[in-house]
């Protein structure tokens, strides 16, 4: 069977993002379809690996994908006694590590054109809502699946007992009178005495609304301490996610930058083909950056008239940087509210 590009494919594509495009622009409409992932802001506020490629698994099974990370690597830096005229460097590199990807979900939705021929909305109506709906709720699995892997890939707070938290296992367990602003100097020690350059601060509900009072009262005399504590680190707040995936905990995170990254796997190219009765191509997710999937549209005969059924697949995973400088520090800790 012969695999062609179709240009009619192709324009029929773009009128359909276009539309997506106008849709969103509509106030009322786009509340339907704006996911609910802020915390994906940390992941690319730390986010520093490069994807390099992938292949299919030795093994030859369809839901095992090799992909390759590029980090960079400054661990060779270290400390010495200085010897006159002679060089006191290390050579920096960078190391590419390979990866089982093995998450794959699917989504999708079915129009049919003999449903619409007595109905006022067009068919073109039902896709562009539908390919939205798909992005959105692809995008919100995945972000589910960053608060799981950083409650799977936890360190251990070097801090102990010391100051306000108590660490027991992966966990560092504060109590509720020390969420506030002033916990940010014990947030602060625990990122310095974990060795974390570059950490942000993840969290649901805890201390969001001590940090949005904080930002009201920026600008008066008696308010700009706990504003300033707040902006010791960068902070991000996704109360839909973390509270919801941490159910019924109430955790926060702090995570290093360069510890974590992650990467999308797909088959088809971004030029629409057509093969028989099936279209595929690729795409970027519209709402997380480096997130793609392929999509497949398979167009049946139903009373004369047109059946079109979308499938978008989506092959994304979080990992972990293998290479720290200290073995049992992931650059992911956890904070327990109790």
């Amino acid at each position: 069977m012969s695999t062609v590009a179709g240009s009619f494919e192709e324009t029929k594509l773009q009128n359909l993002r276009l539309k997506a495009a106008e849709y969103m622009a509509d106030g009322r409409v786009n509340l339907q379809y704006i996911p609910r992932i802020d915390a994906i802001d940390s992941l690319m506020r730390v986010n520093t690996a490069k994807f390099i490629n992938w292949k299919k698994a030795k093994d030859g099974s369809d839901k095992k994908h090799i992909v390759e990370l590029e980090w960079v690597n400054a661990c060779e830096v270290a400390i010495g006694d200085n010897v006159a005229c002679d060089p006191c460097s290390a050579k920096l590199s960078t190391n590419i590590q390979e990866y089982e990807l093995t998450r794959e979900k699917c989504t999708g939705f079915k129009v049919s054109h003999l449903d619409m021929i007595d109905n006022d909305f067009e068919v073109s109506d039902l896709e562009v809502k539908g390919y939205l709906a798909s992005h959105k709720v692809l995008a919100e699995a995945f972000v589910e699946h960053y608060i799981d892997f950083l409650n799977a890939n936890q360190g251990v707070n070097t801090m102990g007992t010391k100051g306000k938290g108590v660490v027991t296992g992966v966990d560092t367990f504060i109590k509720p009178q020390y969420w506030d602003a002033g916990l940010f100097s014990y947030i602060a020690r625990v990122a310095k005495m974990n060795q974390f350059g570059g950490a942000v601060f993840l969290s649901g509900s805890l201390l969001y609304e001590a940090y949005m009072q904080a930002k009201f009262n920026e600008a008066n005399a008696d308010g700009k301490g706990a504003a300033a504590m707040f902006n010791a680190l960068p902070m991000y707040f996704d109360e839909y996610n973390v509270d919801t995936v941490n159910d019924p905990t109430l955790k926060a995170y702090l995570i290093n930058t360069g510890s974590i990254t992650h990467a999308s796997v797909v088959y088809h190219t971004p030029t629409p083909k057509i093969s028989g009765k099936y279209r595929y191509f690729s795409e970027n997710n519209r709402y997380i950056p480096g997130i793609k999937h392929d999509v497949i549209i398979t167009e049946d005969c139903e009373g004369d008239m047109i059946t079109r059924d979308y499938k978008f697949i989506n092959r994304s995973q979080m990992f972990l940087n293998p290479t720290g400088c200290n073995g049992t520090n992931t650059g992911i800790l956890s904070f327990v509210c109790g």
